[in-house]
């Protein structure tokens, strides 16, 4: 298991069981991933993200939502 895989399953209280990468984006690596209850989530990340870039993001998206 990844240090990223383990940190979601820390954050989430919920064990990451799969992880599969996606394709779609340019500058980020995204994956899909299963965990231990069944619930799928999506994660980005970047190893030279600006701070809160991730969170702005989110901000963005519900907004357009």
């Amino acid at each position: 298991m990844s240090p990223l895989e383990t940190k979601i399953g820390t954050l989430l209280d919920d064990a990451v069981v799969r992880s599969r990468s996606v394709s779609g984006g340019d500058i980020n690596q995204a994956c899909a991933l299963t965990l231990a209850s069944g619930r799928s989530v999506f994660a980005k990340t970047h190893r030279a993200a600006l701070p809160n870039v991730f969170v702005r993001e989110a901000e963005g998206l519900a907004w357009l939502a």
